[in-house]
């Protein structure tokens, strides 16, 4: 049984964060999925199937860090062990969102990953968002090649697959799916124009230091 009172309010923001995500274009369906670590070997996360705009609280599956199933009528998403692979080898996250966005997983496509671009971008992903290896997905072999594909950032791209997003809640993992899909399509229409101008490395080390050391004011 459920002992933890904001269960019910991490089920039914996992919901309208879905419905969120889907009514700005960066999934469809029930494509892609969103979790959030509720306790140290606790996950709900979203059913395999439902599309967002049927999904309810209560159909949120609730799962252990195995990956077993703890209460729910659905299956859990296919993509589980990715979302348990990350929550095992980062401490600091609580919230995984896999989405299909266009620019983002042209990108995937592609083979290519998307360098940092703007100020802002060191602050709120960390540095440029890594292309993952291409596993099948579904497997704990996919999850290993994010979370090396992540490091310490907040966003990493699967190879022909999509985008991975995390944070330490869900409303920042879902901003940061935005931010990065606004940043991959900044970076497709400026490699269109011809000229793709890189923030230098040294520049970005010293954003890096001067941000973690202030993120308080951020």
């Amino acid at each position: 049984m459920e002992s933890n009172v904001n269960y019910l309010h991490t089920r039914r923001r996992i919901v309208e964060l879905g419905r969120l995500l889907a009514s700005k274009g960066l999934t469809h369906g029930s494509s892609g999925n969103l979790s959030a670590k509720v306790s140290e070997n606790i996950v709900l996360i979203t059913p395999s199937g439902v599309p967002y705009f049927e999904m309810r609280p209560q159909d949120i599956v609730e799962i252990d860090l195995d990956g077993n199933v703890i209460s729910g009528k659905f299956k859990p998403s296919i993509e589980r062990f990715m979302h348990l692979e990350i929550y095992k080898n980062r401490r600091d996250i609580n919230a995984v969102i896999h989405t299909h966005p266009i620019y983002s997983s042209a990108l995937a496509i592609a083979g290519e990953s998307l360098p940092v671009l703007t100020e802002e971008f060191i602050i709120y992903v960390g540095g440029p968002v890594k292309l993952a290896k291409f596993e099948q997905a579904g497997t704990i072999d996919l999850g290993r090649e994010v979370v090396k594909a992540l490091g310490d950032r907040k966003a990493a791209l699967m190879a022909n697959h999509g985008l991975v997003a995390v944070g330490k809640d869900l409303d920042e993992a879902e901003f940061v799916s935005e931010i990065v899909e606004l940043h991959a399509k900044m970076y497709v229409m400026a490699k269109s124009i011809g000229k793709v101008n890189l923030v230098p490395e040294d520049i970005i080390e010293k954003w890096r230091e001067f941000y973690i050391k202030n993120m308080e004011n951020y």
